[in-house]
């Protein structure tokens, strides 16, 4: 009895010993956030951007973002008006997150910053670049071309990016370098119209245009800072604005050059007898912008043409003329 009483004790000493080598077994794992029990879980550490698209591209046509290191790269056409802003589909890892969210409506050109998050807490900054695929632009003056202040010019050209937001025609006195914005009134691919107002002297210059990504001079060298300037006090009223859209009594102001010595204005209401009908002139905002006023009892309707009339001669007898438009709602 005494030696199945020692065995016994032996055996529950042995079942003993092995539950508290089982038991030490079961150990605390510590993850970057968490501490886990006898367990190990596994979150990922992803913080790529795998797809950025943009819809507002065409109706039929998304764009997609190239994706290189820290920054999402858009190779934008430069046939292509750029958007104020887009909503771009994001396409992220599982379980990543990402500000501003996808969808999210966001100022195209500003140059956004995005930040993805994985799910285990790792952050990634891309910031959004515009690539404009935009051929070098070219454009000749012939040497000893006159252009005069006042009348609408042409700047004809190969391969203009059509956005008078990123277009300037910067005309460079020979005497002293100062440098004169000229006036943009429309472009397309070949040709800026523009205009030279009152503030550029008589002189000789040269002229510089940056459109989009470049900045470019006269293709013909031998017209470099050989561009004549005529200065000439005469009226001009330009169609910036048209067709002026208002309601009876409605201000709106209209630009030009040489309007300094405005004193009256009609509205035309037939180009082709050249009926007029008054209207005010509030003030003379400056030499090259003057603000007008219909009469609170003016019919609704369309009305072709603005005339000024001005304390300068001008070429058509004292009156500076455009037919810019003017829609009269009720």
């Amino acid at each position: 009895m005494v030696k199945a009483d020692v065995f016994m004790k032996q055996l529950i000493f042995i079942f003993a010993g092995l539950v508290g080598v089982l038991s030490s077994c079961s150990k605390e794992y510590v993850d970057k956030y968490h501490l886990i029990a006898g367990d190990t879980v596994n979150v990922s550490g992803y913080t790529n951007i795998q797809s950025f698209k943009i819809t507002e591209f065409s109706p039929d046509t998304a764009l997609l973002a190239t994706i290189s290191h820290d920054s999402i790269i858009v190779y934008w056409p430069s046939y292509k008006t750029l958007p104020d802003s887009i909503r771009p589909e994001i396409i992220l890892p599982a379980k990543a997150t990402i500000a501003p969210v996808s969808g999210k409506a966001i100022a195209f050109q500003s140059g956004e910053v995005y930040t993805v998050t994985s799910e285990a807490g790792i952050q990634q900054q891309y910031k959004l670049y515009i690539d404009l695929r935009q051929p070098k632009p070219s454009f000749s003056l012939v040497a000893g071309s006159q252009l005069w202040t006042g009348p609408e010019n042409v700047l004809n050209g190969d391969w203009f990016l059509a956005d008078t937001a990123r277009t300037s025609i910067t005309f460079v006195a020979v005497s002293d370098k100062k440098e004169y914005q000229a006036l943009l009134l429309n472009m397309n691919s070949t040709s800026i119209h523009y205009a030279l107002l009152s503030n550029v002297p008589a002189g000789t210059y040269d002229v510089k245009v940056t459109n989009g990504i470049y900045t470019i001079y006269n293709s013909e060298s031998n017209a470099r800072n050989a561009i004549e300037v005529v200065n000439e006090p005469y009226p001009w009223l330009y169609k910036l604005g048209s067709p002026f859209l208002l309601k009876p009594g409605g201000t709106f102001t209209v630009k030009g050059t040489y309007l300094s010595g405005t004193i009256g204005a009609s509205i035309i209401t037939n180009l082709d007898t050249f009926e007029e009908l008054p209207v005010k002139v509030v003030r003379v905002i400056s030499d090259d912008q003057v603000e007008l006023q219909l009469p609170a009892d003016i019919a609704p309707g369309t009305y072709p043409g603005l005339a000024l009339y001005t304390t300068t001669d001008g070429i058509n007898g004292p009156t500076g003329f455009s037919e810019l438009v003017i829609q009269v709602t009720p």
